[in-house]
Protein backbone atom coordinates (compact mmCIF):
# COMPACT_ATOMS: atom_id res chain seq x y z
CA UNK A 1 0.00 0.00 0.00
CA UNK A 2 1.22 3.65 -0.84
CA UNK A 3 -0.63 4.89 2.23
CA UNK A 4 -2.05 3.44 5.41
CA UNK A 5 -5.46 2.34 4.94
CA UNK A 6 -6.93 5.06 6.87
CA UNK A 7 -5.34 7.89 5.01
CA UNK A 8 -5.52 6.61 1.85
CA UNK A 9 -9.48 6.27 2.40
CA UNK A 10 -9.27 10.00 3.50
CA UNK A 11 -7.39 11.05 0.73
CA UNK A 12 -9.64 9.01 -1.53
CA UNK A 13 -12.90 10.48 -0.02
CA UNK A 14 -11.58 14.17 -0.37
CA UNK A 15 -10.66 13.53 -3.94
CA UNK A 16 -14.15 12.22 -4.36
CA UNK A 17 -15.47 15.19 -3.13
CA UNK A 18 -13.46 17.70 -5.06
CA UNK A 19 -14.12 16.17 -8.11
CA UNK A 20 -17.99 15.82 -7.49
CA UNK A 21 -17.77 20.15 -6.31
CA UNK A 22 -16.02 20.53 -9.73
CA UNK A 23 -18.69 18.77 -11.44
CA UNK A 24 -21.33 20.79 -9.87
CA UNK A 25 -20.06 24.01 -10.95
CA UNK A 26 -18.77 22.98 -14.45
CA UNK A 27 -22.88 22.19 -14.54
CA UNK A 28 -23.54 25.50 -12.95
CA UNK A 29 -21.52 27.45 -15.98
CA UNK A 30 -22.53 25.20 -18.30
CA UNK A 31 -23.58 28.12 -20.55
CA UNK A 32 -20.05 29.78 -20.89
CA UNK A 33 -18.32 26.35 -21.63
CA UNK A 34 -18.90 25.34 -25.81
CA UNK A 35 -16.45 27.81 -26.47
CA UNK A 36 -13.87 26.09 -24.43
CA UNK A 37 -14.89 22.31 -25.60
CA UNK A 38 -14.65 23.53 -28.96
CA UNK A 39 -10.96 24.92 -28.35
CA UNK A 40 -10.25 21.71 -27.26
CA UNK A 41 -11.21 19.78 -30.14
CA UNK A 42 -9.40 22.11 -32.54
CA UNK A 43 -6.42 21.74 -30.70
CA UNK A 44 -6.86 18.10 -30.77
CA UNK A 45 -7.22 17.93 -34.24
CA UNK A 46 -4.51 20.47 -35.01
CA UNK A 47 -1.79 19.09 -32.60
CA UNK A 48 -0.41 16.35 -35.13
CA UNK A 49 0.51 18.79 -37.50
CA UNK A 50 2.06 21.31 -34.91
CA UNK A 51 4.04 18.35 -33.65
CA UNK A 52 5.19 17.33 -37.53
CA UNK A 53 6.17 20.93 -37.68
CA UNK A 54 7.60 21.18 -34.56
CA UNK A 55 9.73 17.95 -35.33
CA UNK A 56 10.84 19.45 -38.41
CA UNK A 57 13.11 22.50 -36.74
CA UNK A 58 10.14 24.81 -35.79
CA UNK A 59 9.02 25.91 -32.56
CA UNK A 60 6.42 25.05 -30.71
CA UNK A 61 4.89 28.66 -31.45
CA UNK A 62 5.87 29.23 -34.77
CA UNK A 63 4.42 25.60 -36.08
CA UNK A 64 1.22 27.26 -33.94
CA UNK A 65 1.58 30.00 -35.99
CA UNK A 66 2.75 28.43 -39.24
CA UNK A 67 -0.73 26.22 -38.82
CA UNK A 68 -3.55 28.90 -38.47
CA UNK A 69 -1.70 31.00 -41.25
CA UNK A 70 -2.08 27.84 -43.65
CA UNK A 71 -6.25 27.43 -42.05
CA UNK A 72 -6.45 31.17 -42.54
CA UNK A 73 -5.31 31.10 -46.14
CA UNK A 74 -8.18 28.11 -46.81
CA UNK A 75 -11.07 29.63 -44.88
CA UNK A 76 -9.73 33.08 -47.63
CA UNK A 77 -10.33 30.84 -50.34
CA UNK A 78 -13.43 29.01 -49.16
CA UNK A 79 -14.93 33.08 -48.30
CA UNK A 80 -13.94 33.74 -51.97
CA UNK A 81 -14.63 31.21 -54.01
CA UNK A 82 -17.01 28.60 -52.32
CA UNK A 83 -19.71 31.04 -50.01
CA UNK A 84 -21.04 33.35 -53.25
CA UNK A 85 -21.44 29.68 -54.72
CA UNK A 86 -23.17 28.35 -51.62
CA UNK A 87 -24.89 31.87 -51.00
CA UNK A 88 -26.21 31.74 -55.06
CA UNK A 89 -27.77 28.23 -54.88
CA UNK A 90 -29.12 28.82 -51.69
CA UNK A 91 -30.92 31.59 -52.91
CA UNK A 92 -31.94 29.30 -56.38
CA UNK A 93 -33.29 26.85 -53.76
CA UNK A 94 -35.58 28.97 -52.21
CA UNK A 95 -37.13 30.63 -55.53
CA UNK A 96 -37.24 27.13 -56.49
CA UNK A 97 -39.23 25.38 -53.27
CA UNK A 98 -42.57 26.59 -54.52
CA UNK A 99 -42.26 24.88 -58.22
CA UNK A 100 -40.23 21.29 -56.14
CA UNK A 101 -43.40 21.59 -53.99
CA UNK A 102 -45.94 21.28 -56.60
CA UNK A 103 -43.95 18.88 -58.57
CA UNK A 104 -44.26 16.86 -55.23
CA UNK A 105 -47.69 17.68 -54.85
CA UNK A 106 -48.18 16.24 -58.35
CA UNK A 107 -46.57 13.04 -57.72
CA UNK A 108 -48.31 12.37 -54.12
CA UNK A 109 -51.75 12.97 -56.31
CA UNK A 110 -50.65 10.64 -59.27
CA UNK A 111 -50.16 7.88 -56.71
CA UNK A 112 -52.98 8.73 -55.00
CA UNK A 113 -55.09 8.46 -58.45
CA UNK A 114 -53.11 5.00 -59.14
CA UNK A 115 -53.99 3.01 -55.61
CA UNK A 116 -57.17 4.85 -55.70
CA UNK A 117 -58.13 2.96 -59.11
CA UNK A 118 -57.08 -0.28 -57.22
CA UNK A 119 -59.54 -2.53 -55.47
CA UNK A 120 -58.84 -1.29 -51.90
CA UNK A 121 -60.96 -2.08 -48.98
CA UNK A 122 -61.85 1.44 -48.00
CA UNK A 123 -60.57 1.28 -44.31
CA UNK A 124 -56.59 0.16 -45.97
CA UNK A 125 -57.38 3.70 -48.10
CA UNK A 126 -58.09 5.48 -45.49
CA UNK A 127 -54.56 4.61 -44.39
CA UNK A 128 -52.91 5.45 -46.92
CA UNK A 129 -54.58 8.75 -47.28
CA UNK A 130 -53.85 9.45 -43.40
CA UNK A 131 -50.35 8.36 -43.93
CA UNK A 132 -49.72 10.80 -46.78
CA UNK A 133 -50.99 13.66 -44.83
CA UNK A 134 -48.81 12.23 -42.22
CA UNK A 135 -45.94 12.19 -44.05
CA UNK A 136 -46.52 15.72 -45.46
CA UNK A 137 -46.97 17.54 -42.43
CA UNK A 138 -43.83 15.86 -40.58
CA UNK A 139 -42.16 17.06 -44.16
CA UNK A 140 -42.98 20.90 -43.37
CA UNK A 141 -42.32 20.41 -40.18
CA UNK A 142 -39.00 19.35 -40.62
CA UNK A 143 -37.99 21.50 -42.77
CA UNK A 144 -39.66 24.35 -41.06
CA UNK A 145 -37.72 23.05 -37.93
CA UNK A 146 -34.04 22.88 -39.88
CA UNK A 147 -34.45 26.67 -40.19
CA UNK A 148 -35.10 27.59 -37.27
CA UNK A 149 -32.43 25.50 -35.89
CA UNK A 150 -30.21 27.31 -38.55
CA UNK A 151 -31.31 30.96 -37.60
CA UNK A 152 -30.69 29.83 -33.93
CA UNK A 153 -26.80 28.71 -34.58
CA UNK A 154 -25.92 31.28 -36.38
CA UNK A 155 -26.99 33.30 -33.10
CA UNK A 156 -24.72 31.28 -30.93
CA UNK A 157 -21.53 31.94 -33.83
CA UNK A 158 -19.89 35.27 -32.20
CA UNK A 159 -19.28 33.19 -28.56
CA UNK A 160 -17.52 30.56 -30.58
CA UNK A 161 -14.76 33.00 -32.25
CA UNK A 162 -13.10 33.38 -29.23
CA UNK A 163 -12.35 29.31 -29.53
CA UNK A 164 -9.17 29.97 -31.67
CA UNK A 165 -7.78 31.88 -29.32
CA UNK A 166 -8.73 29.02 -26.97
CA UNK A 167 -7.30 26.47 -28.53
CA UNK A 168 -3.76 28.35 -29.37
CA UNK A 169 -2.93 28.76 -25.49
CA UNK A 170 -4.02 24.56 -25.46
CA UNK A 171 -1.67 23.81 -28.09
CA UNK A 172 0.95 26.18 -26.92
CA UNK A 173 0.76 24.48 -23.24
CA UNK A 174 -0.33 21.00 -24.42
CA UNK A 175 2.86 19.18 -22.77
CA UNK A 176 3.11 21.42 -19.38
CA UNK A 177 -0.80 20.44 -19.58
CA UNK A 178 -0.02 16.98 -19.92
CA UNK A 179 2.72 16.56 -17.89
CA UNK A 180 0.62 18.14 -14.96
CA UNK A 181 -1.82 15.68 -15.68
CA UNK A 182 0.33 13.01 -15.42
CA UNK A 183 1.84 14.10 -12.20
CA UNK A 184 -1.31 13.76 -10.64
CA UNK A 185 -1.54 10.07 -11.34
CA UNK A 186 -0.23 8.00 -8.50
CA UNK A 187 3.11 6.54 -9.54
CA UNK A 188 1.93 3.05 -9.32
CA UNK A 189 -1.09 3.03 -11.15
CA UNK A 190 0.72 5.69 -13.90
CA UNK A 191 1.14 3.17 -16.27
CA UNK A 192 -2.22 1.47 -16.77
CA UNK A 193 -3.35 4.83 -17.01
CA UNK A 194 -1.37 6.29 -19.58
CA UNK A 195 -2.21 2.78 -21.28
CA UNK A 196 -5.37 3.92 -20.76
CA UNK A 197 -5.37 8.03 -21.96
CA UNK A 198 -3.78 6.14 -24.97
CA UNK A 199 -6.32 3.33 -26.03
CA UNK A 200 -8.93 6.54 -25.34
CA UNK A 201 -6.60 8.58 -27.47
CA UNK A 202 -6.46 5.95 -30.41
CA UNK A 203 -10.58 5.73 -30.40
CA UNK A 204 -10.87 9.61 -30.52
CA UNK A 205 -8.19 10.15 -33.31
CA UNK A 206 -9.55 7.66 -35.31
CA UNK A 207 -13.28 8.99 -35.35
CA UNK A 208 -12.72 12.77 -34.71
CA UNK A 209 -9.73 12.92 -36.85
CA UNK A 210 -10.46 10.60 -39.28
CA UNK A 211 -13.60 10.94 -39.78
CA UNK A 212 -13.20 15.15 -40.06
CA UNK A 213 -10.62 14.13 -42.67
CA UNK A 214 -13.42 11.47 -44.85
CA UNK A 215 -16.44 13.99 -44.45
CA UNK A 216 -14.22 16.88 -46.30
CA UNK A 217 -12.57 14.17 -48.76
CA UNK A 218 -16.00 12.68 -49.91
CA UNK A 219 -17.63 16.01 -49.51
CA UNK A 220 -15.52 17.30 -52.02
CA UNK A 221 -15.52 14.32 -54.26
CA UNK A 222 -19.55 14.10 -54.65
CA UNK A 223 -19.94 18.18 -54.90
CA UNK A 224 -16.95 17.32 -57.74
CA UNK A 225 -19.20 14.67 -59.20
CA UNK A 226 -22.80 16.71 -58.88
CA UNK A 227 -20.76 19.68 -60.77
CA UNK A 228 -19.85 17.29 -63.78
CA UNK A 229 -23.02 15.56 -64.22
CA UNK A 230 -24.91 19.43 -63.92
CA UNK A 231 -26.93 18.84 -60.93
CA UNK A 232 -27.41 22.46 -60.31
CA UNK A 233 -27.36 21.98 -56.31
CA UNK A 234 -24.03 20.68 -56.20
CA UNK A 235 -22.31 22.32 -53.65
CA UNK A 236 -25.36 21.91 -51.21
CA UNK A 237 -24.98 18.23 -52.26
CA UNK A 238 -21.49 18.02 -51.23
CA UNK A 239 -21.58 19.84 -47.88
CA UNK A 240 -24.34 17.38 -46.72
CA UNK A 241 -22.40 14.79 -47.93
CA UNK A 242 -20.15 15.56 -46.04
CA UNK A 243 -22.08 15.83 -42.89
CA UNK A 244 -23.35 12.66 -43.74
CA UNK A 245 -20.23 10.73 -43.19
CA UNK A 246 -19.97 11.94 -39.76
CA UNK A 247 -22.64 9.48 -38.76
CA UNK A 248 -21.55 5.80 -40.27
CA UNK A 249 -24.04 3.59 -42.10
CA UNK A 250 -26.72 5.70 -41.61
CA UNK A 251 -25.40 9.21 -42.81
CA UNK A 252 -24.38 8.62 -46.04
CA UNK A 253 -28.36 7.03 -47.13
CA UNK A 254 -29.81 10.24 -45.46
CA UNK A 255 -27.65 12.64 -47.64
CA UNK A 256 -28.23 10.65 -50.96
CA UNK A 257 -32.16 11.38 -50.52
CA UNK A 258 -32.15 14.94 -51.42
CA UNK A 259 -29.44 14.66 -54.20
CA UNK A 260 -31.13 12.09 -55.86
CA UNK A 261 -34.55 13.85 -55.26
CA UNK A 262 -33.09 16.83 -56.71
CA UNK A 263 -31.37 14.51 -59.88
CA UNK A 264 -35.18 13.13 -60.81
CA UNK A 265 -37.25 16.94 -59.97
CA UNK A 266 -34.78 17.56 -63.04
CA UNK A 267 -35.14 14.74 -64.87
CA UNK A 268 -35.86 10.72 -64.15
CA UNK A 269 -31.98 10.02 -66.30
CA UNK A 270 -30.10 12.78 -64.46
CA UNK A 271 -31.86 11.07 -60.94
CA UNK A 272 -30.75 7.57 -62.29
CA UNK A 273 -27.38 9.45 -63.24
CA UNK A 274 -26.95 10.85 -59.62
CA UNK A 275 -27.83 7.04 -57.79
CA UNK A 276 -25.50 5.06 -60.13
CA UNK A 277 -22.58 8.17 -58.56
CA UNK A 278 -23.28 8.43 -55.20
CA UNK A 279 -23.41 4.43 -55.06
CA UNK A 280 -19.68 4.04 -56.94
CA UNK A 281 -18.42 7.24 -54.36
CA UNK A 282 -19.99 4.99 -51.51
CA UNK A 283 -18.21 1.92 -52.47
CA UNK A 284 -15.19 3.45 -53.51
CA UNK A 285 -15.10 5.20 -49.45
CA UNK A 286 -15.61 1.60 -47.85
CA UNK A 287 -13.25 0.17 -49.96
CA UNK A 288 -10.13 2.42 -50.47
CA UNK A 289 -10.48 5.76 -48.80
CA UNK A 290 -12.10 5.37 -45.39
CA UNK A 291 -9.73 2.01 -44.83
CA UNK A 292 -6.68 4.56 -45.60
CA UNK A 293 -8.25 7.22 -43.51
CA UNK A 294 -9.60 5.84 -40.75
CA UNK A 295 -7.23 2.57 -40.27
CA UNK A 296 -8.61 0.08 -37.57
CA UNK A 297 -10.91 2.34 -36.86
CA UNK A 298 -12.42 2.27 -33.36
CA UNK A 299 -13.24 -1.67 -32.82
CA UNK A 300 -16.83 -1.96 -32.65
CA UNK A 301 -18.88 -4.96 -33.69
CA UNK A 302 -21.59 -3.00 -36.61
CA UNK A 303 -24.46 -4.21 -34.10
CA UNK A 304 -22.84 -1.98 -31.42
CA UNK A 305 -22.45 0.42 -34.15
CA UNK A 306 -25.92 0.43 -34.87
CA UNK A 307 -27.48 -0.25 -31.39
CA UNK A 308 -24.94 3.40 -29.85
CA UNK A 309 -26.69 5.17 -33.01
CA UNK A 310 -30.33 4.27 -32.30
CA UNK A 311 -29.90 5.42 -28.68
CA UNK A 312 -28.01 8.44 -29.10
CA UNK A 313 -30.38 9.52 -31.61
CA UNK A 314 -33.28 8.81 -29.15
CA UNK A 315 -31.42 10.23 -26.00
CA UNK A 316 -29.65 13.67 -28.26
CA UNK A 317 -31.05 14.25 -31.51
CA UNK A 318 -28.69 15.33 -34.05
CA UNK A 319 -25.86 15.61 -31.73
CA UNK A 320 -26.26 12.20 -30.33
CA UNK A 321 -25.83 10.28 -33.89
CA UNK A 322 -22.59 12.59 -34.47
CA UNK A 323 -21.33 11.10 -30.92
CA UNK A 324 -22.97 7.99 -29.87
CA UNK A 325 -19.85 5.73 -31.89
CA UNK A 326 -16.79 7.90 -30.13
CA UNK A 327 -18.82 7.73 -26.53
CA UNK A 328 -19.41 4.00 -26.96
CA UNK A 329 -15.93 3.51 -28.11
CA UNK A 330 -14.59 4.87 -25.12
CA UNK A 331 -17.23 3.57 -22.53
CA UNK A 332 -15.86 -0.22 -24.42
CA UNK A 333 -12.20 0.80 -23.53
CA UNK A 334 -13.32 2.19 -20.07
CA UNK A 335 -14.79 -1.23 -19.67
CA UNK A 336 -11.34 -3.67 -20.50
CA UNK A 337 -9.34 -1.38 -18.15
CA UNK A 338 -11.59 -1.50 -15.48
CA UNK A 339 -11.85 -5.72 -16.13
CA UNK A 340 -7.86 -4.90 -16.23
CA UNK A 341 -7.53 -3.88 -12.52
CA UNK A 342 -6.98 0.08 -12.74
CA UNK A 343 -8.76 -0.05 -9.39
CA UNK A 344 -6.95 -3.19 -8.28
CA UNK A 345 -4.46 -2.84 -5.24
CA UNK A 346 -1.41 -1.59 -5.93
Amino acid sequence: MLYPPGKFTMRTLVKALLIFLALVALVRVRGILPPFFLAVVIAYVLNPLVCYLQRRGAPRPAAIFMVYALIAVVLLGVLVYLVPVLISQLNRLADAIPQYTGLVNDMVRRFQRTYRSTELPDSVRQVVDDTILMAETRLVATIRGAVESLLVGMGQVLPLLISPVLAYYFLRDSEHILRTLEAAIPAGRRKLWLDYFAEVDRVLAGFIRGQLTLAIVIGSITALAMYLLGLRYFLLIGIVSGIGELIPYFGPIFAAVPAVLFGLLESPALGLKVLVVLVVIQQADGALIAPRILGAGIGLHPVVVIFSLFAGAHLFGFWGLVLAVPLTGILLVTYRFFLSGIYGNS
